[in-house]
């Protein structure tokens, strides 16, 4: 049997329903792709007919957790199985374009690449929602959630290959020697929330590159599994816990980190109860995070002030 040169990792819990209404999407992208290509489910411990859902997709290959790990551990069992020099991590709640896997390939060409992030549009509107990705430092914290789009890079002065700061967990390609070498996902993020910036950072600190390639069209119902599992409350609460996470993994500035340290003592001085309760979460974490932080800054090849410079499209 000839081995994959893509393999597609889907993570999946309680998604019944989103396989049923996606998963075609991806069959019939896989069909019309130009490469041998896999497709690995992880289920991570659903209790709903998901995994009788599956058997209706023969070419699925399924990895089933014993125990719900959330999102990031889920991608790392997928990453793990995978046989293809190339993944593409998906949503199970994404609608790919039948050609979606035509325009990926040649961007490998260039050894430094680590991943490639689409054009994403939202399921239900149709509106964009994912472009090429803006990074900058405000206000004492990363700002990483700023699209541009192809028809915007000219008055920005960027041309193809489109740079990105950041690719979004729901769908992007990667080199699968490069994630392994990251070791995946970081599980300290856990259940979910800012582990594709982390990761993507930490990708761009070794000297490696983000592409946006506008070709890729994707449609994506976001939200659809944290909305069913954390209240608005509890989702702010680790949004908040998870950015100041990567700050302590991945900040190694001076200059940044003193900013951080200022803006992060005036929310606490407000009595942000946000800021406070990240703190409650982040503390069972800390030397963890603090082991992570010596282990990233021995390894950058490139620092926090030239990437978020370099990555502040908006001069």
């Amino acid at each position: 049997m000839t081995e994959p040169e893509l393999s597609i990792i889907i993570p999946n819990y309680n998604g019944e329903a989103l396989l049923s209404q996606f998963l075609p999407s991806v069959m019939e992208a896989m069909g019309n792709a130009q490469a041998p290509t896999e497709l690995i489910v992880v289920d991570d411990a659903s209790t709903d007919g998901s995994l009788d859902t599956l058997k209706l997709f023969p070419r699925a290959g399924v990895v089933v957790r014993e125990t719900n790990g959330g999102f990031s551990k889920a991608c790392n069992t997928g990453i793990a199985a995978a046989k293809g020099k190339f993944l593409l991590l998906l949503n199970s709640d994404v609608k790919l374009e039948p050609d979606f896997l035509a325009h990926y390939r040649r961007h490998f060409d260039d050894p430094a690449l680590f991943a490639i992030t689409p054009n994403a549009f939202d399921h239900s509107t149709g509106r964009a929602l994912d472009g090429g990705k803006m990074g900058f430092w405000r206000h004492g914290a990363p700002r990483t959630t700023k699209n541009y789009y192809e028809e915007e890079a000219g008055k920005l002065s960027l041309r193809p290959p489109y740079p990105s700061f950041s690719v979004m967990g729901a769908y992007f390609f990667c080199d699968a020697e490069k994630i392994r070498a990251l070791e995946g996902f970081d599980d300290l993020f856990s259940p979910f929330l800012f582990e594709d910036i982390d990761l993507s950072y930490r990708a761009l600190k070794r000297g490696w590159r983000i592409v946006y390639e506008p070709k890729l069209r994707a449609h994506h119902r976001s939200s659809s599994t944290l909305d069913r599992v954390v209240r608005p409350f509890g989702k702010r609460v680790i949004a908040v816990r998870n950015r100041i996470l990567f700050v302590l993994i991945n900040i190694h500035s001076r200059r940044l980190m003193a900013s951080f340290v200022f803006f992060l003592a005036l929310r606490l001085r407000v009595a942000n109860p946000f800021h406070w309760a990240a703190l409650a979460q982040l503390l069972p974490r800390w030397r963890q995070a603090m082991a992570r932080r010596r282990e990233e800054r021995s390894r950058a090849v490139v620092g926090d002030d030239e990437l978020f410079t370099k990555y502040d499209f908006r001069k």
